[in-house]
């Protein structure tokens, strides 16, 4: 489950991956909802819970939630999963097909088991972006990426934009704090650009050298995350 906004308008999404009776992986959406900008956790969990019911799957069926890294996200997830399950054995035979009891509570073998019922697992590809979030934030890392934004926004106003398109049928991007991957595409789409911003001879779309090479040894840097990020995304 994942969270988004577009437009302003705070989308959750709900998907369910299982194996199904010919032994074969498949993904279905079972909800898009607007969250209309609530975001705490018992606004999550009784969302959730609300389209499972729609769906008749139970809880029990769940073997697994995937989430970012959210506070709302993870604390919705260990609510739902700390549901106390009673579990009923006719006798004792039936007893040893269930492996998740704890302790016996009476002779007619009533257990109460108290487990989570489901594992949470947090998006690796999340974290692994939050990791790198970080180290971009080293003072010298973050103080060359700041001279590139401004490299790259005068490279997109209308004048220069104009002649990086004519002369080479793209512009300059600027990355996003909330697209993984997007410094790394920024870095990448500028050295492509480089050769023709160097021929516009403007102050405001050049560096030095030295910068120039900063750009392409983070860019190298930056590639290694940008791959392992989409081979799990896939």
């Amino acid at each position: 489950m994942d969270g988004c906004t577009r437009h302003r308008i705070h989308y959750f999404a709900l998907n369910v991956q299982f194996v199904d009776s010919k032994n074969e992986a498949r993904i279905f959406i079972l909800a898009v909802r607007d969250t209309e900008h609530q975001h705490s956790s018992d606004f999550i969990q009784r969302l959730v819970e609300d389209i499972l019911k729609n769906f008749e799957i139970s809880k029990q069926q769940v073997l697994s939630v995937v989430t970012d890294n959210a506070s709302n996200m993870t604390l919705a997830v260990q609510k739902s999963s700390e549901d106390s399950i009673t579990v009923v054995a006719e006798n004792e035979d039936e007893l040893e097909g269930i492996s998740m009891l704890e302790e016996e509570t009476s002779l007619d073998f009533r257990y109460d088991s108290e487990f989570k019922t489901m594992t949470h697992m947090r998006c690796a590809a999340h974290t692994l972006q939050l990791a790198i979030r970080d180290g971009l934030k080293v003072r010298h890392v973050a103080s060359l990426i700041s001279k590139i934004h401004q490299v790259v926004v005068a490279a997109r106003s209308p004048k220069i934009d104009a002649v990086l398109r004519r002369k080479t049928n793209k512009g300059a991007i600027l990355d996003q704090a909330t697209r993984w991957g997007s410094t790394y595409l920024m870095l990448e789409c500028l050295l492509e650009l480089k050769p023709a911003l160097i021929d516009i001879v403007h102050p405001d779309v050049s560096l030095p050298d030295a910068q120039w090479n900063e750009v392409k040894q983070l860019q190298g840097l930056l590639r290694h995350p940008f791959l392992t990020t989409k081979k799990l995304q896939a």
